[in-house]
């Protein structure tokens, strides 16, 4: 026995939407940020491990600001903590303090 199927009007006007190139392009920007993000949160954790700590705190930061609510936004804040707490064991208590803060205001 055969399957018949019916496109309903709304079904048919999905699909040429999903066809639709912009949608395709929006897909690939949105695709490019988020390994755009991603390649910038390794370059931070990249400076971390090798104890660029300045740079790696500033590229934290940016990605805060720029990427905000995105599982790179948390990330960053973790690594801000972990530098944070590195800041404490050494006894630079402000820097510590400052991290702190950034992270609780952010």
């Amino acid at each position: 026995m055969k399957e018949h199927f019916t496109i309903t009007e709304t079904e048919n006007k999905d699909a040429e939407a999903a066809l639709e190139p912009s949608a395709a392009v929006e897909i690939s920007k949105v695709n490019a940020e988020d390994a755009a993000r991603r390649a910038i949160l390794g370059m931070a954790i990249n400076w971390e491990k090798k104890g660029d700590i300045y740079q790696a705190t500033a590229t934290y930061k940016d990605l805060i600001e720029m990427a905000p609510e995105t599982s790179e936004e948390a990330e960053s804040k973790e690594g801000l903590l972990r530098i944070a707490e590195a800041y404490q064991k050494e006894g630079a208590t402000n820097s510590a303090l400052s991290l702190y803060k950034y992270v609780m205001d952010h």
